[in-house]
């Protein structure tokens, strides 16, 4: 892990990068963004993460690779870190030292937390992602 590794773990830090709010819009329980404004998100892997501007938490969304876009409400399970996408694993991680792990439909793998994220529905059409945050 490293000890800049092992920091970002105890202080909960993140790889994933905030997208900025002037590229993202919220609309009722959707929140949208054409994907040229996500250049990360071109790539399996790849995640960005809207936050602010009335969200209740940040959304986390991933490129899944041939599953395509999946989004979770950024928030674990265990300790209410962020969480990141695990390169070529289609899980998701905790932040957190814990390290609590989930699959691509937000259920529990391992580590402490009780149980699973939460996970929203996502729409690709014309260029753009549409999630769907509403409870």
């Amino acid at each position: 892990m490293g000890l800049v590794g092992f920091f970002k773990s105890v202080f909960g830090i993140c790889n994933t990068p905030r997208l900025p709010t002037e590229y993202w819009r919220r609309d009722g329980e959707k929140v949208f963004f054409r994907l040229s404004d996500a250049p990360e998100l071109k790539g399996p892997d790849g995640a960005v993460y809207p936050a602010g501007a009335g969200l209740e938490a940040p959304v986390l969304v991933v490129n899944a690779g041939d599953q395509g876009f999946v989004a979770f409400r950024d928030k674990c399970a265990h300790m209410g870190r962020k969480l990141d996408p695990v390169a070529g694993q289609s899980q998701i991680r905790c932040c957190s030292l814990g390290k609590s792990t989930y699959d691509l439909s937000g259920e529990k793998v391992s580590g402490p937390a009780k149980g699973p994220i939460t996970d929203y529905p996502v729409e690709f059409r014309d260029g753009e992602l549409f999630i769907t945050v509403s409870a």
